[in-house]
């Protein structure tokens, strides 16, 4: 392991020890120091020898000072302590980002959104989310939202290679519950896309109109490679059982 990520981890274990140690300061205030008798807690006014409890420079009552600047104490000290936990925990994903790339500390649902509004960074983060979608570590919420998002770049985005990225993650989200998914994939201009959009749907073992839809790109698409795939997939699924391929015409 580097030496870096080592360093990384053992300033984040020191930062998160402290503040740990500031919060229970913070909470047990009281039992690590009472306020002093010598001089106000206010002010610090000497008090020594005084015969009243009130301070004769600022008048506030001994008790009443001491516990306003126990309270501020507690305030000061929680305060710190949060803000050392919160460095100690981005310890981690900053060991994570020096690993494996910026894109794998970043939560799912600020990727999704990068293929959206920064489609140059399409590359990274489209293979993060397939990982991710592969490996079942995408909340269902989160593979919906990914899928409007991926329709939204096939619709608007003017880079090919990004609108490919998002034809590639629709197969890992439930294209058949995306609506409009079906059209946008096998009616696309890029025969990339259609080709990937067969393939998406022969793995979903298509209905009579989707399998009518897929022989029909096999005979006529313009795209030998779109031909090529939908002859196969016509083939396959001949073979399983699902279908006839006497319709199916080699590209």
């Amino acid at each position: 392991m580097p030496a870096s990520i080592i360093s990384i981890w053992t300033l984040s274990l020191m930062l998160g020890a402290a503040g740990l140690g500031l919060l229970v300061r913070a909470c047990w205030a009281g039992a690590w120091g009472a306020a002093s008798l010598a001089r106000c807690a206010e002010c610090g006014y000497p008090t020594e020898g005084l015969e009243t409890d009130v301070c004769p420079e600022c008048g506030r009552r001994a008790a009443d000072a001491a516990r306003s600047r126990l309270n501020r104490r507690r305030v000061r000290a929680g305060a710190a302590g949060l803000a050392l936990l919160a460095l100690a925990a981005l310890g981690f994903p900053m060991s994570d980002a020096l690993r494996f790339g910026i894109a794998h500390a970043l939560p799912t649902i600020t990727l999704v959104e990068g293929l959206r509004w920064a489609p140059a960074y399409h590359g990274v983060v489209g293979v993060e989310l397939e990982e991710r979608a592969g490996l079942d570590r995408m909340a269902r919420w989160e593979r919906r939202e990914l899928g409007r998002v991926c329709l939204s770049v096939l619709a608007g985005a003017s880079d090919p290679a990004a609108r490919r990225t998002a034809a590639r993650l629709i197969a890992h989200v439930s294209p058949d519950t995306q609506p409009g998914a079906e059209d946008a994939l096998l009616g696309d201009h890029d025969p990339v896309i259609r080709a990937t959009g067969v393939e998406v749907y022969w793995n979903r073992c298509p209905g009579d109109a989707l399998r009518d839809r897929i022989r029909a790109m096999a005979a006529d698409d313009p795209s030998p490679i779109v031909r090529r795939r939908a002859a196969v997939v016509l083939l396959s699924l001949a073979r399983a059982g699902q279908g006839s391929g006497a319709a199916v015409v080699g590209g």
